[in-house]
């Protein structure tokens, strides 16, 4: 197998694995602590693996070796894989009693957030109050 089709199955496989064991999982216990850990590394070692430093390289790296059958197979893995987790967060979405936040509405204050240096736990209106700048990572789906 081609070391980029090699890396996107161990991709898509990691990914389809994580889908798999949250969905065995409570929704309200994989929103207070969702444990995504190794699939940011198993996505970093994808990147690194492409030779690509963001999405849109892998896609491109993706792209120009496409015609190799175990490439466009293994990246079509990808695309699966990317699919189950986007359709899994919609059943937590849809599970939420408040129903979530719409394009355009404003995050109120009071939500909970964890601090990346620390783990602490704040809310987004004592992280607005610090008045240093001020860098909201939402980590939904790593790709």
């Amino acid at each position: 197998m081609a070391p980029l089709a090699e890396v996107l199955t161990r991709a898509a496989s990691a990914t389809m694995d994580l889908v798999a064991r949250t969905r065995e999982r409570e929704p309200e216990s994989f929103l207070a602590r969702p444990e995504l850990g190794p699939a940011i590394g198993v996505w970093a070692e994808a990147l690194g693996g492409a030779g690509a430093a963001s999405r849109e390289e892998l896609e491109e790296v993706v792209r120009r070796a496409y015609r190799d059958q175990e490439v466009a197979s293994a990246w079509e893995d990808v695309l699966e894989a990317e699919e189950a987790w986007t359709s899994m967060l919609a059943t937590f979405d849809t599970s939420e009693e408040e129903g979530g936040l719409m394009v355009g509405e404003q995050v109120p204050l009071s939500t909970p957030l964890l601090r990346a240096r620390g783990g602490g736990a704040t809310t987004l209106g004592e992280v607005l109050e610090e008045g240093a700048n001020t860098h909201l990572v939402l980590l939904r789906h790593f790709a």
